[in-house]
């Protein structure tokens, strides 16, 4: 497995613990995007799972940081927005859009060096195209 893919892996994996676990919204919604990576779904979903428990042992904040920079510098520039599009259609694939969530996909969006318009254009469209997106009051 390229360095690239497994990075992907690991972002992916972060970002569908951002509500706490994997769950099968999660999971779904990783076998779907299989073909995009260029990877069998029941492959991708066991990589990620396994890559979820290596993420879960982390239990620093700043080490989680860190961890995601280092691991957001193997994406390649070209890729980085069109990627940071697929971790946001996984951090609110069920719907919902929390402070985690939102604290997640910013550090990614940080991470992946991304610029201020091109995170504001993502999210928008994200809202725009998803009407049942609940978006707790407490943000």
């Amino acid at each position: 497995m390229d360095k690239s893919l497994k990075s992907k892996i690991q972002l992916l994996a972060a970002a569908g613990l951002a509500n706490g676990d994997l769950y099968e919204v999660e999971l779904e919604y990783i076998a779907n995007i299989a073909e995009e990576l260029e990877i069998e779904s029941e492959q991708l979903v066991n990589e990620i799972k396994k890559a979820a428990d290596e993420i879960r042992k982390i239990e620093d904040p700043e080490l989680f940081d860190k961890f995601i920079y280092d691991v957001a510098k193997e994406i390649d520039e070209e890729e980085r927005l069109y990627f940071y599009e697929i971790l946001l259609g996984l951090i609110t694939c069920d719907n919902v859009l929390d402070i985690d969530e939102v604290s997640v996909a910013a550090l990614m969006a940080k991470a992946l060096k991304l610029e201020n318009y091109e995170i504001i254009v993502s999210v928008a469209t994200l809202v725009n195209a998803n009407k049942e997106l609940e978006i707790p009051v407490d943000l």
